[in-house]
């Protein structure tokens, strides 16, 4: 909320956010975005491969592999990345990433 005094200032209306910690110790180490789908499911990126958690919490490898780094495309663990860094769901539900070091933006089309 925007003070009356000066409108360029931002003041918090209230500080009693509640922060929680996801449990992702199962799948990842090195967690680089998340982005959150229509529906709900949450996909979290990391140095090789998306996974998706879904609202009821169950948790699953999206596309890449858990430690092989590279550049192919492909369906689920036969797709490779190599430092995918930023993630978004575009409007058809599409997530697109930045696969960094292979100096490319790559689409994955959920099922």
């Amino acid at each position: 909320m925007a003070s009356s005094r000066d409108p360029k200032r931002v003041r918090p209306s209230s500080l009693d956010a509640i922060v929680t910690t996801l449990d992702l110790t199962s799948l990842v180490k090195h967690i680089c975005s998340v982005a959150v789908t229509p529906d709900g499911t949450r996909v979290v990126c990391t140095a090789t491969a998306l996974y998706a958690i879904t609202k009821s919490g169950m948790q699953a490898l999206l596309a890449g592999h858990r430690t092989d780094t590279g550049f192919k495309d492909g369906q689920g663990s036969e797709a490779r990345f190599n430092e995918p860094y930023g993630i978004t769901v575009d409007g058809d539900g599409n997530v697109l990433v930045s696969d960094t070091d292979n100096h490319t933006l790559r689409k994955v089309t959920l099922s």
